[in-house]
């Protein structure tokens, strides 16, 4: 596992003229553009590194190669996750550091707590799409995993636009007030929202990692 761990690392680090474009393209960003948004990202450029580790993996069967190795298929998969949850988590906090730098410089009134708080709403939606990710990636090559995310974005968006129909079929026959429950759910504090997110989140995760295990277990190297 370990291994694993440090191979990618390796695979990252051999990028580094890159990261080092995407660090300073997202400090200049910070400075230009409201700072918050150099929290959404460089974890989202950590994303994309830990995503492209799969397909440098698969490049010429190296997945079967590492397989020679005293790991299995399940330390592989379980070994991107954790990979992907130290590379988010190590993006978010840099962004943060970068993003005070950037309030501080430009002189700019703020609430210390008020921008913690929504940068700890940021981070669980990055794990939720790597969550999404990572299976597809496992599953399907690297060009029709990308057919697959569009689809899956598709139909998101789908179930967003058909959001206010199906709340409103659900309260006339059913009898459920979404807007009692709205009301119930604003009196909750920022910390309740953000522990059930997390939660969430922590859901979502194990899910995918279970699916990427068996996705792997059944792959034939």
């Amino acid at each position: 596992m370990k291994g694993l761990l440090i191979k990618d690392c390796r695979i990252i680090m051999g990028q580094k003229k890159l990261l080092i474009l995407y660090f300073f393209v997202s400090i200049m960003l910070g400075f230009t553009m409201d700072s918050s948004f150099i929290v959404s990202y460089f974890p989202m450029i950590a994303m994309m590194l830990v995503i492209s580790t799969i397909a440098y993996d698969n490049h010429e069967n190296g997945v079967g190669f590492l397989m020679t190795m005293p790991v299995s298929q399940g330390d592989y998969a379980v070994a991107k996750y954790i990979f992907s949850v130290i590379g988010l988590f190590s993006a978010w906090v840099v962004a943060i550091f970068v993003q005070f730098i950037s309030l501080f410089i430009q002189k700019t009134p703020f609430v210390v707590s008020d921008i913690v708080l929504e940068d700890f709403m940021i981070l669980p939606v990055f794990f939720i799409i790597t969550s999404i990710m990572i299976p597809v990636e496992f599953k399907f090559s690297s060009e029709k995993s990308k057919i697959v995310l569009f689809v899956i974005c598709g139909i998101i968006i789908l179930i967003m636009l058909a959001g206010k129909s199906v709340l409103e079929f659900v309260q006339t026959n059913f009898g459920v007030d979404f807007e009692a429950m709205a009301a119930k759910a604003d009196t909750l504090s920022p910390i309740t929202v953000i522990a059930v997110l997390y939660a969430f989140c922590v859901v979502i995760i194990s899910i995918s990692m279970v699916i990427s295990i068996r996705i792997m277990k059944k792959k034939e190297f």
